[in-house]
């Protein structure tokens, strides 16, 4: 039987912020930060509302399992407009959800990206979650360009990721190059073998012995990936 999934609490979510493995900012008091959070986004929420979403904050669009797709543009708008980091993650947050609108959303989210200091790598992380959400061809030469260039540092991790979206070989070969990236090794061998990459099966292979735990194992399975279809 499954389980429910349980639903994460405005405290909870507002303390943990996102459950990324390299978090370890000192934690603020909560209400402190509800405060603060609430502040930074009160105009949003209160379009928001207008729009027919009865919320307190734009992370209920996602823990309470809203259908919020309607909600996507005005949290497009807004992102730019909002200086506090923290709300600007759970707007992020909010935007990895396919709409029409996911192109233009893609562009927004590379822009912030682009537009951020590389001190902010969290928040760029995120951000760079939800390009792997929802980024396609259509932004392929943008993400081209911000997976490949190493000032990001690892916070090009799912960037590098969102690469598995896109068609062709441009992708394949990006991600090729990547593998000897130590910041995102791991990332691009898993993105390999999601696009079962035959082309790269001797590269990958080299993997499949590391010593590092997550850059064999993503190696292993995009062996199996790969062997898989070729056998089709």
């Amino acid at each position: 039987m499954t389980s429910k999934k349980k639903l994460i609490s405005q405290d909870d979510f507002v303390n943990t912020r996102f459950e990324h493995p390299h978090h370890q900012e000192k934690r603020e008091d909560i209400t402190v930060r509800l405060i603060r959070i609430k502040k930074a986004s009160s105009e949003l929420i209160d379009e928001l509302r207008k729009a027919g979403f009865d919320i307190d904050l734009v992370q209920d669009l996602y823990t309470k399992r809203i259908n919020y797709k309607k909600a996507v543009p005005i949290l497009a708008k807004w992102l730019p407009q909002i200086s506090d980091f923290d709300c600007k993650e759970t707007i992020v947050r909010a935007l990895s959800v396919k709409t029409p609108e996911s192109d233009i959303v893609a562009k927004i989210l590379i822009r912030e990206y682009i537009n951020t200091d590389n001190s902010r790598k969290l928040y760029k992380w995120a951000i760079g979650n939800s390009l792997n959400s929802i980024a396609n061809d259509a932004v392929l030469d943008d993400i081209i360009q911000i997976a490949t260039d190493k000032r990001h540092g690892s916070a090009r991790e799912m960037v590098v990721l969102s690469l598995k979206n896109m068609k062709g070989e441009r992708a394949i070969d990006t991600l090729i190059s990547l593998v000897g990236d130590l910041e995102v090794t791991g990332h691009a061998l898993l993105a390999l073998g999601h696009l079962k990459a035959s082309k790269a099966r001797c590269l990958i292979e080299k993997y499949t012995t590391h010593p590092n735990t997550f850059w064999r194992n993503e190696a292993k399975k995009a062996i199996k990936k790969i062997d898989k279809a070729s056998d089709l």
